[in-house]
């Protein structure tokens, strides 16, 4: 009980952070998106996909936004306005889910969901190691010209007292 409180208050934090939030919410959408896509064209219904798909997500507050989707769809609701109610989904996504569920099509729709958030995923992974690599540089060029330091400082004093 106290770990599954821990998981979740780590995981809403995650979600929160600046550039991480977004980060991990496209990945967990794309893995989400993908499994649902995979189950639903394999002949699963969506209600059975959303159950075998959800323990996929390793973030628990979005894990408990897809069984809450599932709790509205055995009610008689839609996916896309079940998730569009949560405001943690992108309107990208629901209108997306909403439409590929109207026109009977829900696997393309989440494939292109799925498609769409991987490429996003890679980008901002892209963006990251090309920023990373400068800094990787400047932090090395650090810690040798601290090495240098230390080295030369010492003589320099023995030499002041010779003289």
């Amino acid at each position: 009980k106290k770990n599954a409180k821990q998981n979740l208050a780590l995981s809403r934090g995650m979600l929160k952070l600046p550039l991480l939030g977004a980060f991990t919410l496209k990945i967990q959408i794309a893995r989400f998106t993908r499994t649902m896509e995979l189950l639903i064209k394999s002949g699963i219904a969506v209600i059975e996909a959303i159950q075998t798909a959800a323990p996929v997500v390793s973030n628990a507050v979005l894990r408990d936004e897809f069984v809450k989707c599932l709790k509205d769809i055995k009610e008689g609701g839609s996916f896309g306005k079940s998730l569009r109610k949560s405001k943690l989904f992108p309107n990208f996504m629901t209108n997306l889910l909403s439409v590929g569920e109207e026109s009977g099509r829900l696997d393309e729709a989440l494939g292109e969901i799925a498609s769409f958030y991987e490429r996003e995923a890679d980008e901002a992974i892209r963006i990251f190691t090309s920023l990373l690599e400068p800094l990787m540089i400047l932090g090395m060029g650090l810690v040798v010209g601290f090495i240098v330091i230390a080295m030369l400082l010492p003589m320099f004093e023995i030499n002041m007292m010779v003289k």
